[in-house]
């Protein structure tokens, strides 16, 4: 439970960090920002083949695997860790990106922006 609660608080610094950035567009070579969320749940929109959503689920895998080993390492000592899990998060991105076609692509940036577009205050604001 106190995994859970970890995972949760390293996703809202992360978020927060990140949310001015947030409104740039990808790139073809690469994502500008971050991707948050686990694009499995858009599979359908996005036509993921099932090689695809195994790829991500893979990367996935990996990258809480990571967490998990930076968690045991460094305990609750957040700042201690911050970069590392920035880094984690950034390699998990640009994987996911590396896993999607040119018009997978789009379609995560139109659902991205769709989605996830800052508001006022400069926070991402989830429009579920």
């Amino acid at each position: 439970m106190r995994f859970v609660g970890f995972l949760l608080v390293i996703f809202i610094i992360a978020t927060t960090a990140n949310a001015q950035d947030y409104s740039s567009p990808h790139t073809e070579s690469g994502p500008k920002s971050l991707i948050y969320f686990d694009p499995i749940f858009w599979k359908d929109q996005l036509k993921l083949s099932s090689l695809q959503q195994k790829k991500i689920d893979r990367i996935n895998y990996e990258f809480y695997e990571n967490l998990k080993k930076a968690y045991s390492i460094y305990g609750h000592q957040e700042s201690s860790h911050y970069g590392e899990i920035k880094d984690l998060l950034a390699s998990r991105s640009e994987q996911i990106w590396e896993t999607f076609h040119g018009k997978q692509k789009r379609k995560w940036e139109k659902l991205d922006t769709a989605n996830f577009s800052p508001n006022d205050s400069g926070r991402t604001q989830n429009s579920f």
